[in-house]
């Protein structure tokens, strides 16, 4: 994942990853946007926007966001864009579309902290949220 290769007995909480990732070779089915697997883990309102390529065959679509679980997990108020990713789907996130990603009422209602924690300005991180 861009954020992650694996988060593994730890939490991850407020964060995003803007980052591309691209498998070279080999059969790694847990290559995602976010993070590639998740063991024991909790993410928590984060978010991700990275294409997800696998060089020499088909890219997938279902690695919007974790690429697999091991083990219990948690997760909330997990996003990832649907059009910047090429992805349809997501593994314990909700796919937005680019536009509703740059809407601060997206999260909202989701837990997203915007009085302390989240920005959003429409310009600032090319209008995705962004952290205070």
């Amino acid at each position: 994942g861009a954020l992650a290769g694996i988060i593994e007995g730890t939490s991850v909480v407020n964060c995003y990853s803007r980052g591309g990732v691209k498998r070279k070779s080999g059969t790694n089915a847990y290559t995602a946007s976010f993070t590639g697997i998740v063991n024991y883990g909790e993410i928590n309102y984060c978010y991700s926007t990275g294409v997800v390529v696998f060089t020499g065959e088909t890219n997938p679509v279902d690695k919007g966001f974790s690429g697999g679980i091991s083990g219990p997990s948690t997760f909330s108020g997990n996003f990832y864009d649907t059009e910047t990713t090429l992805q349809t789907t997501g593994i314990n996130a909700t796919g937005l579309t680019t536009s509703q990603m740059k809407s601060s009422a997206s999260f909202s209602g989701e837990g997203w902290d915007f009085t302390v924690t989240w920005g959003s300005d429409g310009t600032t991180n090319e209008g995705y949220m962004y952290l205070k």
